[in-house]
């Protein structure tokens, strides 16, 4: 008899799971757990760890979502916690920011 699948409880497990289905192609699916409310960007076992928000900067541009690309590199680059500007100010950002300006299909 199998026992049940446990929850995912530490940021290692997630980080593992991310992996898998980002060697799989499920970019989609990513997103939807760093989206989450128990799992997302902000979540008590993220607690918004960088490895996850590249994580969530790399879905993005792979899964082609520039609109919501954008938005999220604006929110990351639109701090007043200087320590933070500093640990955010990384190329995934930028690139992803262009990307999406590149192409997107706005006057914006």
């Amino acid at each position: 008899m199998l026992s049940p699948p446990r929850a995912i409880q530490t940021s290692e497990e997630l980080l593992l799971l991310i992996k898998i289905f980002e060697l799989q192609g499920r970019h989609a699916e990513v997103l939807s757990i760093l989206d989450s409310e128990n799992l997302g960007i902000t979540s008590r076992i993220v607690q918004n760890d960088w490895s996850f928000v590249r994580a969530k900067l790399h879905s993005l541009e792979k899964a082609e979502k520039w609109a919501e690309g954008l938005a999220f590199a604006k929110s990351l680059l639109g701090t007043s916690d200087e320590a933070a500007l500093k640990e955010r100010d990384d190329w995934a950002v930028w690139s992803l920011m262009l990307s999406a300006i590149q192409k997107i299909d706005s006057p914006e």
